[in-house]
């Protein structure tokens, strides 16, 4: 059985924020609705390293994709490795 993240992966911080460019990088080639919402919520909302609450909101919605789309196919790597960067995120942050 395919394990739902990669056991190994690069985080790419600075300091122990992901940045804005970061996170648009990871979900900018995927067509999904969540997807597209992350991006408008990166444009319109977050500052150039997300507040805990922004990474809430966007750990939140990796998930609610990944429920929604993933099949376990390598197509949805980054989406896996955000979820997991996130989430590691929010667990050293103040």
């Amino acid at each position: 059985m395919k394990e739902k993240h990669d056991p190994v992966f690069i985080y790419r911080f600075y300091g122990s924020s992901l940045s804005r460019e970061i996170l648009r990088e990871s979900v900018r080639h995927y067509s999904f609705t969540e997807c597209w919402e992350m991006l408008c919520f990166l444009d319109c909302i977050c500052d150039v390293y997300p507040d805990r609450g922004a990474l809430l909101w966007l750990r939140e919605k990796t998930g609610e994709c990944l429920r929604n789309h993933d099949n376990g196919t390598d197509y949805f790597r980054d989406l896996r490795t955000l979820e997991s960067e996130l989430e590691y995120a929010l667990s050293v942050i103040n």
